[in-house]
């Protein structure tokens, strides 16, 4: 039972740091929620599945494979370039070029940022 609970509320709180890096990276840009939140949410919603199913098989929710720093920016660093390159390719892929480059690539970051320093 500890397993699966840790599971859930490190999935929870993984798309909670995406969800909030990407309101960041919206907030950003000039036009804000009106305009990028409404075009941007199919982009969202696969980048989270993508991140979670990219988390997963790379361990970064497991607990015990998590057990120093470096071992929690190698997970948190290798899962989610592997993510966003994965987004990046099937948005080139479907020649999806209506996307802000500042949102996608500014949610990864921020999402590792934010990661790396609450796993700390």
């Amino acid at each position: 039972m500890e397993k699966s609970r840790f599971k859930v509320l490190t999935l929870i709180a993984d798309i909670g740091i995406l969800t909030v890096s990407f309101l960041i990276m919206v907030w950003s840009k000039p036009a804000s929620l009106r305009s990028y939140l409404p075009s941007h949410t199919p982009f969202f919603a696969g980048l989270v599945f993508i991140w979670i199913i990219v988390s997963l098989l790379n361990g970064k929710l497991h607990r015990g494979q998590i057990v120093n720093y470096t071992s929690l920016l190698f997970k948190v660093l290798t899962s989610n370039l592997i993510a966003i390159g994965i987004a990046a390719l099937l948005m080139y892929a479907i020649r999806d070029v209506h996307y802000s480059r500042t949102i996608v690539l500014g949610t990864a970051a921020v999402a590792t940022f934010l990661e790396l320093a609450f796993g700390a």
